[in-house]
């Protein structure tokens, strides 16, 4: 598939499933958002506030993933399933904070070493969340899966951030409908890495979480 094909594929599993994949989007927006929220209105020690919104960030995204990806695989989770990732809060919090770190630093590294950094680590939520992985594990399958792959995932990078700018500009309300298309997306392009780089049978070379 394209990068194109992905956008479709992710638009049209949004089209399909709108209120599922916005509620679900919901719940993962104010898990890592209600901080700011109380910290307005409880004045809050800012930097607590920070401290905490880091770890719980990864976790949530992790369970937004799978959600997504549950969704795109034709099941109907409930919304409430993005917070199964809590169960798994270890490997998910240990692989975001890295990822996240990286992130930040090639962020202010001019963006493009950012972009390098989603391009090969940005499946990683479902190293963990669908094989099961570590989070060292789950870092190196997202390596992995995403070789001969990584200048259309920068390309798909980079429409990302575009969408989540023009979203952003309509007073927030246009993430509603960005956010879970991207999240769909996302998933899909998970499925067709996967189709085209793992084992036909599966199997995985890393130890699986019990």
């Amino acid at each position: 598939m394209t990068v194109i094909e992905w956008y479709k594929s992710g638009w049209r599993v949004f089209a399909a499933n709108p209120l599922r994949l916005i509620a679900g989007f919901l719940i993962f927006a104010v898990l890592t958002g209600v901080l700011e929220v109380l910290n307005e209105a409880l004045r809050i020690e800012g930097w607590f506030v920070h401290v905490v919104q880091i770890i719980i960030a990864p976790v949530a995204f992790a369970g937004w993933a799978l959600f997504c990806l549950k969704t795109v695989r034709g099941e109907r989770p409930a919304p409430v399933r993005v917070l199964d990732s809590f169960h798994l809060f270890r490997p998910t919090f240990i692989a975001g904070a890295i990822v996240a770190i990286s992130f930040t630093i090639g962020f202010a590294l001019f963006v493009v070493p950012a972009l390098l950094v989603a391009a090969i680590w940005g499946m990683w939520p479902f190293g963990v969340m669908d094989r099961r992985l570590g989070a060292l594990d789950a870092l190196n399958y997202s390596v992995r899966i995403t070789r001969g792959r990584r200048v259309e995932l920068l390309i798909a990078a980079v429409i990302y951030l575009v969408l989540t700018f023009l979203g952003a500009l309509v007073f927030g309300v246009g993430l509603l409908i960005v956010g879970p298309w991207v999240g769909a997306t996302y998933a899909v392009i998970y499925e067709d890495l996967v189709g085209g780089q793992i084992e036909k049978t599966g199997e995985v070379e890393y130890e699986v979480i019990e």
